[in-house]
């Protein structure tokens, strides 16, 4: 089973910046969905207002546009914290480790998969060490398909660039998932389905 992360944050830099949204997907080893899970980071309002403040203009405009500030600052999460949101993640994983083989760490799938799993380490330590150090990466596939097969490249899913992409951590975990199917099935010549 794979376990696909992405998380939405308030910058680059997980030393100074914030994750404001987490999701998982769990699949097979054969890309079907399994499970998912995706949780907001409340953040008080006035902590949320200076995030946003020290937030680059492009991060605001697309949290704003996504609804993401407004979600973060919902009374309704109020209850939760980035701890609890951690917590969570890790208590529901635990049965796809279960599923998985006692004992199993899955591998941690994704976009520059590398970027959540910075982010995992510094503000999530708990949710971070429940996986494997595997990271499945399907930028790499992009790019190696950019530079080996152009065509394979441009027939890539929608949600496989930044343009189009919505910035909702649910939704870029299942267009790395749409991505990698493209390329086993186009790109990777003895993949098996």
């Amino acid at each position: 089973m794979i376990a696909w992360i992405d998380l939405e944050t308030t910058g680059l830099d997980p030393a100074v910046d914030c994750i404001l949204e987490v999701a998982c997907v769990i699949t097979t080893d054969k890309l079907v969905e399994v499970e998912a899970r995706s949780a907001v980071v409340p953040w008080p309002p006035k902590i949320l207002k200076g995030l946003r403040a020290q937030a680059d203009p492009i991060v605001q405009r697309m949290h704003d546009e996504s609804g993401l500030w407004a979600e973060c600052s919902d009374p309704r999460f109020a209850s939760q914290s980035e701890a609890l949101v951690a917590q969570g993640f890790v208590d529901w994983i635990g049965w796809a480790k279960d599923f998985a083989a006692a004992n199993a760490k899955l591998a941690m799938g994704g976009s520059s998969v590398h970027f959540d799993r910075a982010f995992l380490r510094a503000r999530m330590r708990n949710l971070h060490d429940i996986f494997s150090h595997h990271n499945l990466d399907v930028s790499v596939l992009r790019d190696l398909a950019w530079r080996w097969n152009p065509a394979v490249f441009a027939a890539r899913p929608k949600g496989d660039s930044t343009k189009g992409a919505k910035h909702r951590a649910l939704d870029d975990a299942r267009a790395s998932i749409e991505s990698l199917r493209h390329y086993r099935d186009h790109f990777l010549v003895c993949a098996g389905k």
